[in-house]
């Protein structure tokens, strides 16, 4: 049967590809067409390591959209190249220091400094960080360890310089450098005073009974409100997203916003569920991942919901879309997963993708669900099923969705014209899908305020 939550769209940019990114070729699975990534050739040696390495252990891959960059950590080797053609476009490559390990793709990132001027870092979980105030100069960097005895987590660029390490116990630390590469690092402090908008107390929150957890930590570009520029970070940490604001010179911040998400997704899919409201207690929300698509500054969640004491428990996923005055737009994807609690961890390692033309996808190992109007097991594309292994993905400069595979190399994804995959973009959904603001439901309206 259809839900009868929101719609989502399916295909990463199906329409807004332009026609220098991809070309289409006849590699399809399942109700989807791979489309190479032509903008620019993978170096040599980035191909030789997707040839040669057959298990990817060591080897972790991230995409910088914006300012359009892909890094590979392939043991002790950082290979960095531009996602699209440029007089900067050579493969660089960096070392790293050969005693550090536990990486991650949440940890490795390019800072715009000056103009065609970028630095790189990259961190290890325990704490080693090392800092390249210009990537066209690989030999000169400075090493350090961040002030924090707890684990990182992300580390996001933001502007003139300076990046935010973030632990996974939710300190967040300003790393600020000049091209000479002298360094200075500071914890960010919220003001007492939060300026805090909370959807929904309702409902107890699993984060009130658990250690802080860190999922995702983004950058969501800038705003000016009252003639003053403000750079905004999203933290997403046990069911709450939290919005932090840095002043233009990154002298002061404030945490602005602080959203609980388990209320309205509970309060939406309740009614739903077997047993109706008599199940509310053994329902369990997991905010999983947050995205914000380019050009769009209000932030996306991709949640998971679950009866876990039902004999047929399902994690069922839906996407929470946070306006900028605190309401939280819950609407279903129509994509499920079997319960098993045994198997908890992997059932909710999953990403989210947010395109440019506001569709999205959920990526999980060599998994990849179109997020769509009516899901179907067609709505999926598994690399795995055609001999190929997804090791990075993330979006192109031009924010579409952008897959690296062993097989196929760098490419693009859309629907098949034949898979009658209905292309509505999350805008659409936030009309029709149930709004919260501090706790109390109502229908949101089109234009005019119609439903």
């Amino acid at each position: 049967t259809q839900s009868t939550w929101g719609t989502l769209s399916v295909p990463h940019n199906a329409t807004q590809t332009s026609a220098t990114d991809a070309t289409v070729t006849p590699q399809s699975s399942n109700n989807f067409l791979t489309k190479p990534y032509n903008v620019v050739s993978i170096p040599t040696k980035v191909m030789e390591i997707l040839v040669n390495n057959k298990q990817f252990d060591n080897v972790i891959v991230t995409f910088v959209a914006e300012p359009g960059f892909c890094l590979l950590i392939n043991k002790s080797s950082l290979l960095v190249f531009r996602l699209f053609k440029s007089p900067t476009s050579e493969l660089k490559e960096l070392t790293l220091p050969r005693d550090y390990t536990n990486y991650s793709r949440n940890l490795v990132t390019v800072i715009p400094t000056e103009l065609n001027v970028y630095a790189v870092c990259a961190a290890s979980t325990t704490g080693e960080v090392r800092l390249w105030p210009d990537l066209s100069l690989p030999n000169s960097y400075t090493d350090f360890r961040a002030p924090t005895s707890d684990p990182l987590h992300s580390a996001v660029p933001i502007r003139r310089g300076r990046c935010i390490l973030a632990t996974a116990s939710c300190d967040l630390l300003l790393v600020s450098y000049t091209t000479e590469g002298a360094v200075e690092t500071r914890v960010l402090q919220p003001y007492k005073g939060i300026l805090s908008r909370v959807a929904s107390f309702m409902f107890k929150s699993e984060s009130e009974t658990s250690k802080p957890g860190l999922r995702r930590l983004i950058s969501a570009g800038s705003v000016t409100e009252s003639g003053r520029s403000y750079r905004q970070i999203y933290s997403l940490a046990n069911n709450k997203l939290k919005l932090w604001r840095l002043d233009r010179d990154c002298a002061s911040e404030e945490v602005s916003s602080e959203v609980a998400l388990e209320g309205p997704v509970i309060q939406e899919w309740m009614s739903r569920l077997p047993g109706g409201p008599d199940t509310m207690e053994s329902c369990r929300v997991w905010a999983l991942d947050v995205a914000v698509a380019p050009g769009n500054g209000d932030p996306t969640v991709l949640c998971a919901v679950a009866n876990t004491a039902a004999s047929d428990a399902s994690i069922n996923f839906c996407l929470a879309s946070v306006g900028r005055s605190g309401t939280v737009a819950v609407a279903d994807t129509g994509f499920s997963l079997r319960y098993d609690a045994a198997d908890e961890a992997a059932l909710l390692n999953w990403s989210l993708i947010c395109g440019s033309d506001g569709t999205a996808a959920a990526v999980c190992v060599d998994t990849v669900v179109y997020l769509s109007a009516a899901w179907r097991k067609e709505d999926i594309f598994d690399f795995s099923e055609t001999d190929d292994a997804l090791i990075g993905f993330g979006l192109s400069p031009s924010g579409c969705g952008l897959f690296l595979s062993v097989r196929r190399g760098l490419i693009n994804l859309v629907a098949s014209p034949e898979s009658g995959i209905r292309n509505l973009e999350l805008s659409d959904s936030r009309r029709i899908a149930t709004v919260f603001e501090g706790g109390t439901p109502r229908v949101a309206g089109g234009p005019g305020g119609e439903p």
